[in-house]
């Protein structure tokens, strides 16, 4: 299993995206379901000033942060997402692009964090509630 892990990651590293699952932190605890829905809704669902699509110029970076639930409840847990530009100029995050990037990374068991196509994407679990805004 070990080396096909290997191979995948040589794969994925020599078509130019850096892909890490995070080897420690926070668990899921089964809310990814929780997770995608969250995503859904940054990506394709929130207010155009909050939504994490759209124009972006060189550096700029959004991050995002959504409570998981579990059944209904909250778990005291939440989501931390984040994509940036790394590239030059300006480039468009895509709906569809910005979903698939940060489910990626809840694929991983603990998150994870990406880079593809000089966009960097991010999906978190961590401990705590996402803190409120005034």
């Amino acid at each position: 299993m070990r080396l096909q892990n290997h191979l995948i990651l040589f794969t994925t590293l020599s078509h130019g995206a850096y892909a890490t699952c995070f080897w420690s932190g926070i668990n899921w605890d089964n809310a990814q379901d929780s997770a995608r829905g969250a995503v859904e809704y940054w990506c394709r669902d929130a207010s155009d000033s909050a939504r994490l699509t759209g124009v972006f110029h060189s550096g700029d970076s959004k991050g995002r942060c959504s409570n998981l639930l579990l059944e209904g409840q909250t778990i005291g847990k939440r989501l931390d997402i984040t994509v940036q530009w790394l590239g030059q100029d300006e480039s468009v995050l895509e709906v569809d692009q910005c979903i698939q990037r940060l489910n990626d990374e809840i694929g991983c068991d603990l998150g994870g964090s990406k880079v593809t196509d000089e966009w960097s994407f991010t999906s978190d679990p961590n401990t705590g509630l996402c803190a409120k805004v005034s």
